[in-house]
């Protein structure tokens, strides 16, 4: 089976054969071969359409699926946080700092962590973050303005456009 690409190319070059041979232009085999391109790339569109509508339908299927996933993931992790929860109050209720129990140990460790208010604003314990990143807005305005900035240009593109 040809690709849509080989059918148009094939009839492009009997096309070419009628206009470039030396023999008088047969204008019906030119109009139905003109007629044949057109609805070749017509029919190889809508078999293209087709399949994006396909991949667009999936891809929204998979996107669903994700994010079904991540909400088990989110009840999955709520559950582990109240079974940990629960063992650790179960040692704490034993009196001991550590429990063989089969083949795990269960314990405690002690950590140390601060915590910030959100209102916290001491200057003297904020630090900065600086992102430096050119602004797609001004060099664009420039640009129309006439200026010549080195590296960046407006670059003009064709975007596909399918309803």
């Amino acid at each position: 089976m040809s690709s849509l690409y080989e059918e148009v190319e094939l009839i492009e070059n009997a096309i070419s054969e009628i206009l470039y041979n030396d023999e008088p232009i047969n204008l019906e085999a030119l109009d139905t071969l003109v007629q044949a391109k057109v609805a070749t790339i017509q029919n190889g569109l809508e078999s293209l359409c087709k399949i994006r509508a396909r991949k667009l339908a999936n891809l929204a299927s998979l996107e669903q699926e994700n994010k079904r996933l991540a909400e088990k993931a989110m009840r999955e992790n709520k559950s582990l946080v109240r079974l940990e929860d629960y063992i650790h109050s179960m040692l704490k209720r034993s009196g001991e700092k550590k429990i063989e129990a089969g083949t795990f140990t269960v314990g405690t460790r002690i950590s140390n962590s601060v915590w910030v208010a959100p209102d916290f604003n001491n200057p003297d314990y904020m630090r900065t973050k600086t992102i430096v990143e050119p602004d797609k807005t001004a060099i664009k305005d420039a640009i129309k303005g006439g200026a010549q900035i080195d590296g960046a240009a407006i670059v003009t593109k064709e975007n596909l456009s399918i309803k």
